[in-house]
Formats: structure tokens, sequence, C-alpha cells
């Protein structure tokens, strides 16, 4: 997937997807950002991820050297809908796009355990003065 060109602020862009990866299978599914083998990216611009409601983490492009977040079966369905929420934040300049993001495959052999799925918060928790 390839973002359209960038805007000074932060967008949001969004998509869902299902995967069905075989019982059986110990799957270990990452969301990738750009060059993978490269530590950091030319650009400057940096990403919130969600995926299925839960904060995944933060991608800084220039800074790396991360580029790969893997994601916990429980939090991605492995055998159903999912959906990828991101939160871009750029200065606009279009060498500061962001870069194609895709899920990649890290690990996949038979076995493991029988997971649940872990339903992300419906609302935020209040917080209370005192």
């Amino acid at each position: 997937w390839k973002a359209p060109a960038p805007t000074a602020g932060t967008t949001w862009y969004r998509t869902s997807f299902d995967l069905a990866v075989p019982k059986g299978q110990d799957a270990t599914i990452g969301l990738a950002f750009g060059d993978t083998t490269k530590p950091r990216s030319n650009g400057r611009y940096r990403v919130l991820m969600f995926v299925n409601g839960w904060n995944m983490g933060q991608f800084v492009a220039h800074i790396g050297p991360q580029r790969i977040f893997p994601v916990p079966e429980g939090i991605l369905n492995h055998r159903g809908r999912n959906a990828i929420a991101l939160a871009v934040t750029s200065d606009g300049a279009p060498e500061n796009a962001l870069e194609e993001v895709k899920l990649v495959t890290l690990r996949n052999v038979r076995g493991g355990i029988p997971v649940a799925p872990v339903a992300a918060p419906t609302k935020p928790n209040e917080l209370k003065a005192d």
C-alpha cells in the first residue's frame, strides 16, 4: 500500500483486510515500512500505528533502525477481519511522504498454541481528579 502525496500536519490512513492463516500454523506477522534492508529512511516523517484498536508503536523514518513491527496473534486476527490505522505526521514535502507499508511474515512454522483474540478497549478510561 502506498499513500498519496503528503500534506503538512497529521493525516490518518485506515484499511481493513482478512487473514486466513491455517490452524496449526505459528505465524509471526509484522507491519513493515519502506525498504527494510536499510536502517533509516531519507524521508522525515513519523507514524503512530494502531492494529485492531491497539497502539502498536511509533516509527520515526529518519531515526530508525526498526522498520518492521511484529504484531502478536490475538491483537492481529489470524483467521478473520483486521483493521490498521496510521497517524502520519510530516511537513508535507514530497520527500517526506509515507513509504510503502505492507504486512510481512517473519516466521511461519507448524505448531504453536491456541491464542484467543484480545478485544480493544471500547472507550478511554476516565481520569478523575482527587
